[in-house]
This record gives C-alpha cells, structure tokens and sequence, in this order.
C-alpha cells in the first residue's frame, strides 16, 4: 500500500505544480502584478491569496488549489488515505479516481 500512496503523491505533485503554472499564466496576461505577488509568497498561501483577491474569477480552480493543498499536507503529518469524517481509510479505488478525495464511500453520501 505504501507504494501505491507514494503513486498518488506523485499525482498529487504534478497536478498541483500544472495548476500552480495555470494560475501563472492567467494572471500574467490579466495582471501582471499579481504574478511577482504569488512569486512572492509561499505556495501554501496562495489559496487565501486567490480568494482574497479573486474568487469570483477563479473558483473552480481556487477549489482545488485548496483540495490538492490539504492533500499533500495530509502525506506531511501522515494522515493521507484516511477519511476526514470517520477518520477510516479511503478506498484505493476512490483515491485512485481523484488522489485529493477526503471522505470514504460511506461518508461521501
């Protein structure tokens, strides 16, 4: 099972480093003067930045900036894989489809 979380971490990785490029981008052609902002701040704080700032443009990505962010903070304190409401593991299978999941089948209805 270790191998397989360090696979979703991995995923984790990319897809948050190919979202943090995305946001980069937008906001280059939008405003530039926000890029050197996010450039200078951790990437931890930059789901508060956005939505202090932008909210309304971005939600969908702001949503999961946050999502991937806990995500990769939960393999940091070793809680990834267990279900933020039973606090029992998360099927592989559920992980698999979306390696950001933070409920269980039984709780995620």
């Amino acid at each position: 099972m270790t191998v397989s979380l360090e696979l979703f971490k991995r995923r984790l990785e990319v897809e948050l480093e190919a979202l943090r490029k995305e946001v980069i981008e937008h906001y280059g052609q939008v405003q530039p003067a926000i890029v050197n902002d996010l450039h200078a701040i951790n990437y931890s704080d930059w789901p508060d930045f956005l939505e202090q700032h932008f909210l309304l443009n971005h939600e969908p990505k702001l949503s999961r900036l946050i999502q991937l962010e806990a995500a990769i903070a939960q393999f940091e304190i070793g809680q990834y894989g267990y279900c933020a409401d039973c606090e029992e593991p998360i099927e592989l299978e559920l992980l698999d489809n979306d390696p950001a999941t933070q409920r269980c089948k039984a709780c995620s209805h």
